[in-house]
């Protein structure tokens, strides 16, 4: 009986330690009109290893995408354009801003309001190749900024 609770104790030792420490902070999800059926999620992340958000979902929205802001060929501005990932470096803060990277919510269920509470399910590829999903509660905000 021992060989087994030492057994499951260090089973979920082993458990513990390959889950990497995140920390997020200011999640919050932009206001939409009523007619509205996507948005714009940002937040400030920190992770004490490296490694990629590589995917994104919620239970308010068909699907989750990830962008980055960048500057076409052409010299255009700042473009959102569609990325498989969003790197971040072991202990520096990555900040998903409207003028970075940041998550777009497609296919609302409804529209987004300041003070609704919008869960979010994130998807990290650590630098070891293990994954781990880290779930936040965004809060909506008004539609105008």
């Amino acid at each position: 009986m021992k060989r087994v609770v030492l057994a499951c104790a260090a089973s979920l030792l082993a458990l513990t330690a390959q889950a990497a420490e995140v920390v997020i902070s200011k999640p919050w999800v932009k206001g939409t009109l009523a007619s509205a059926r996507s948005s714009t999620a940002y937040l400030e992340f920190l992770c004490d290893e490296a490694g990629s958000i590589v995917a994104a979902r919620s239970p308010l929205a068909s699907s989750v995408s990830l962008q980055d802001m960048r500057f076409e060929l052409d010299g255009g501005p700042l473009r959102p354009t569609p990325v498989k990932s969003l790197p971040f470096e072991k202990r520096r803060k990555l900040l998903l801003t409207p003028v970075t990277g940041h998550l777009v919510l497609q296919g609302l269920s409804g529209p987004v309001k300041a003070g609704d509470r919008i869960p979010l399910i994130l998807t990290l590829r650590l630098a070891d190749g293990s994954e781990q999903e880290v779930t936040v509660e965004a809060i909506g905000r008004g539609v105008m900024p």
